[in-house]
């Protein structure tokens, strides 16, 4: 029989009570530190949960009045890409629960467009196609000219999710933008830290700003 997993401390794996796990609230009020071993409480938490507060509205405000499905499809896109950022910046990869999940996900929304649901279906599935085998072969050719592995198959993978959802027209300008912020952030990095060109970032981040960001200039770009 299975048993319930409850929340438990990272540090001395004590269970967590439903009052010491209250978003924001528990962090401020605990001042950062755990009520049972008294170890810092890593600030990933308090970030993902403040972004959440934040920018959930935003992705969600425009579809108030669609159906439920459409706006659970937004809602897995934006926390999809919220997890798998903060797991790519502290563990190095992108776990396929996320890309490879969110991208049968995306494929299904799909059919909560009524009579348009086998367009979307195509557009989308093109768009998974497209997205993996675009940085597919931008990782063979890059591989080919410096000798090195320049991205992870979780990239290729989280961009086949971003494809399923945005279809194939906003893949490309996804793998645009991304390239930017990743060169600004390779940059920085490189300054900041003496390295050389070669140093390794996560792109997954980079690539789920990315989306995100397009996603809600596509919501509210008309607006500014």
């Amino acid at each position: 029989m299975l048993k319930p997993r409850f929340s438990h401390c990272p540090s001395c794996k004590a269970p967590i009570p439903f009052y010491h796990n209250i978003p924001l609230i528990s962090f401020v009020l605990l001042r950062g530190k755990s009520a049972c071993c008294k170890k810092s409480i890593a600030w990933d938490y308090f970030i993902i949960e403040l972004t959440s507060v934040v920018l959930y509205p935003i992705v969600i405000y425009p579809f108030l009045q669609a159906s439920f499905l459409i706006q659970l499809q937004w809602t897995v896109f934006f926390y999809f890409l919220l997890v798998q950022t903060f797991i790519d910046l502290r563990h190095r990869l992108i776990p396929d629960e996320i890309s490879l999940g969110g991208t049968i996900l995306g494929l299904a929304f799909s059919f909560a467009y009524g009579p348009d649901s086998w367009q979307y279906l195509k557009w989308r599935l093109l768009g998974a196609i497209v997205g993996f085998g675009s940085l597919w072969l931008i990782a063979k050719l890059y591989k080919l000219y410096s000798g090195q592995e320049g991205l992870g198959m979780g990239d290729m993978k989280l961009m086949m999710m971003i494809g399923s959802f945005l279809a194939i027209f906003g893949v490309f300008q996804v793998i645009f933008v991304s390239s930017i912020i990743g060169l600004v952030v390779g940059i920085v990095v490189m300054i900041k830290e003496k390295s050389t060109l070669k140093t390794a970032i996560p792109f997954g981040p980079c690539i789920a700003v990315a989306a995100l960001g397009l996603y809600l200039w596509s919501l509210y770009g008309a607006l500014i």
